[in-house]
């Protein structure tokens, strides 16, 4: 996908653009930007009343990415609780080339436990989304080749599950807030273990039907078990196929496209894309925050996603 506005520097010492130099770079009105910083908490980070805005390359780089989600049709407080989702959260510094080195190396020598003691610990350390997107999904992308089937393989499997053996919340009788499905045909389920495992950790419940859910199956679960989102996971092209997701939105409140398999897709009316875990895990947390949250945005609003 692609965007209008302008690239942003890299990086910046401290505070250095003003409202209107903001504004020009992303092609907004300085108005907007500070009604979105009053009613969204959208930057700048630090700001304190009555004194002039200024604006880091941080914050700048949230609004570009603010920006670029609306002009895909995403609404502006779904797109503001992506952003925010991927700010940083903690002093704990990236997870280094060093690791994901010794990592992809393990694997090769179908070592699990070397493996599964490296993935466990930066679980442990940095959660499930830097863990997935810093080590794991790297790890993997390094093994996908026909000489590294076999490393591949096992490093799956010691991800899944350590991914399962994070501590989880019951849910109660007959609640389930997210309902994560792989499409007919679709037997990746790895990034929507990762995303199971996400929302545990922020205490959403949420139920893994698994791969190749006939579409038949999943509306039935939905109608079962009334979850606020349901999330559809491909992985390719060959197995996205819009038919599955339009008999889904008669029957659930909010579906999202999860996966680089709907990346040129044309979805239904109502249905959202998410590119990356991040952009899942925000979506779906809006999706099941409370109504007097201010968090909580109706899942029809959610504006279908253009094919970038």
């Amino acid at each position: 996908m692609h965007s209008s506005t302008k690239r942003v520097p890299a990086a910046a010492p401290g505070p250095v653009w003003t409202v209107a130099a903001v504004a020009r770079q992303l092609g907004v009105a300085p108005a907007t930007l500070r009604s979105w910083s009053l009613r969204y908490g959208i930057g700048p980070a630090g700001h304190h009343a009555g004194r002039h805005r200024r604006y880091t390359a941080a914050d700048v780089a949230e609004l570009s990415t603010i920006r670029r989600l609306t002009e895909q049709g995403i609404v502006l407080p779904a797109a503001a609780a992506i952003a925010h989702a991927q700010r940083p959260v903690s002093p704990v510094s990236p997870v280094s080339a060093e690791t994901v080195q010794w990592l992809i190396e393990a694997a090769r020598r179908l070592d699990a436990e070397t493996s599964a003691t490296l993935v466990e610990r930066n679980l442990a350390q940095r959660g499930v989304v830097a863990t997935w997107q810093q080590l794991c999904r790297p790890a993997i992308a390094a093994l996908d080749t026909v000489s590294c089937i076999d490393a591949e393989l096992l490093l799956s499997w010691v991800i899944a599950t350590s991914l399962r053996r994070l501590p989880s919340r019951p849910a109660a009788s007959g609640v389930v807030e997210a309902l994560l499905a792989c499409v007919p045909g679709e037997q990746h389920t790895l990034a929507l273990e990762a995303l199971l495992a996400a929302l545990t950790e922020q205490h959403a419940r949420a139920r893994m039907l698994g791969p190749s859910v006939p579409t038949s199956a999943l509306v039935h679960a939905v109608e079962c078990l009334h979850p606020a989102v349901t999330v559809v996971w491909a992985q390719t092209a060959r197995t996205a196929r819009p038919t599955p997701l339009r008999r889904l939105v008669a029957a659930a409140t909010a579906v999202v496209a999860a996966g680089p398999g709907w990346h040129d897709v044309r979805l239904p009316r109502s249905v959202t894309r998410a590119d990356s875990l991040e952009d899942a895990l925000a979506l779906v947390l809006h999706a099941t925050a409370p109504l007097d949250s201010p968090a909580a945005v109706p899942p029809h609003s959610h504006k279908p996603v253009k094919p970038g």
